[in-house]
């Protein structure tokens, strides 16, 4: 059974990846609730089918009923995906990221600033997963008072389906979208700078984006800006907290976080899988995947296969992670990479500059949140020490 609330998942995947590299899981439930889907785990199986979108469909969602996720460019192909795509990414351009780093700062002082007195903060509620949502909704155009809600709407978006139950997944995406389209309304009316009003005056092909798209588009950022945003945070910050030598390193250190925090990315990837649908028979390592099938890419497991990574259990931070898969790869890429990549930087600068010698709360049993999408904690309190003047 596919791992949805073990911490350390590493054994497994490489037990799958070498028994069964392609196995067929039929009680394996995707997040929007459908049942049954292969599994890939090896490195080369996963990259080969995020790159061949034309034999692993993104459109693997219902485009009709109160799943709109179906209209969103994360669940569409080419030639669409193309061009909706270059006007999204417009949102996400140097210039516009470039903008947001003074901001950045000042919102990662403000988190953690009446916290700091204490000397202990679940670093959970308290910074990770508040700062991404603040993030991606002033990108957005959600107003700041709004970002609570969007992390709640988001966090069971991105949960596990056989816990929350599909009736609360779908309540969840009719008040995000009644949300939604009431701001898409405003802007219409009143236009802003951000990416609401950017798509309401958007074309494609002469042709003006439905709400629908719309709506598909900005609930499918808000879960994909935050949620993963926030698992690469807080896991990152648990892996420092279990290499004190190299958390002290990286608090004097600042120019090293990039590539310390990228091998947070591969070892414990915040995107443990994407779906995908086949679109003719495949066989691959001695199985046949059937046209319409649905396959799950474990990119958790592969960003851990020892093909591509020697020594993939071994946390190391000079080792050479140009392949990783932990934003995907291929036409899907992650359109918010580079600005991910400033979040977390300025974030573990800042905490790193007001904080030392973090450790786990004694007592604390870390939980992870059951998901086959994400994986996150449902929390982790954290005591430190004030930096000496």
């Amino acid at each position: 059974m596919f791992p949805v609330t073990t911490l350390d998942p590493a054994p497994w995947y490489h037990q799958m990846r070498t028994k069964n590299p392609v196995y067929f899981d039929p009680d394996f439930t995707f997040f929007y609730g459908a049942k049954g889907g292969w599994q890939l785990y090896t490195y080369d199986d996963v990259k080969w089918a995020l790159s061949d979108y034309e034999t692993f469909s993104s459109e693997y969602l219902p485009t009709s009923g109160d799943d709109l996720l179906g209209a969103s460019i994360f669940a569409t192909d080419p030639p669409r995906h193309r061009k909706v795509r270059a006007l999204v990414t417009k949102a996400f351009s140097p210039a516009t990221i470039s903008r947001m780093e003074a901001w950045l700062y000042e919102q990662c002082h403000q988190l953690i600033a009446p916290l700091l007195p204490s000397g202990e903060m679940d670093f959970v509620s308290a910074f990770a997963a508040p700062l991404p949502s603040l993030v991606i909704s002033r990108l957005i155009g959600v107003p700041k008072e709004s970002s609570p809600q969007v992390t709640i709407w988001t966090k069971t978006l991105t949960g596990d389906p056989t816990a929350i139950g599909m009736e609360i997944y779908y309540q969840t995406m009719r008040e995000m979208s009644a949300f939604l389209s009431q701001l898409i309304v405003e802007r219409a009316a009143h236009p802003q700078e951000d990416l609401i009003t950017d798509l309401l005056l958007a074309e494609v092909d002469g042709e003006k984006l439905t709400d629908k798209e719309i709506l598909a588009t900005c609930i499918t950022l808000l879960g994909a800006g935050t949620e993963t945003t926030e698992s690469w945070l807080t896991t990152a910050l648990h892996l420092f907290i279990q290499h004190p030598a190299l958390q002290k390193h990286l608090a004097t250190h600042s120019a090293d976080l990039p590539k310390a925090l990228t091998e947070a990315l591969r070892f414990r990837s915040p995107v443990i899988a994407m779906p995908r649908r086949a679109t003719r028979d495949i066989t691959l390592r001695g199985q046949t995947i059937k046209a319409g099938s649905l396959v799950n890419l474990c990119i958790a497991a592969a960003n851990l296969d020892p093909a591509a990574f020697p020594n993939p259990d071994t946390f190391d931070i000079n080792r050479d992670n140009s392949r990783i898969l932990s934003f995907g790869h291929g036409i899907h890429y992650c359109i918010g990479s580079v600005l991910a990549k400033l979040e977390a930087r300025i974030a573990f600068e800042v905490l790193f500059k007001h904080m030392q010698h973090i450790q786990v709360k004694p007592g604390t049993t870390i939980v992870r949140t059951p998901s086959t999408l994400v994986y996150s904690y449902q929390e982790l309190p954290i005591i430190f020490d004030l930096p000496s003047l």
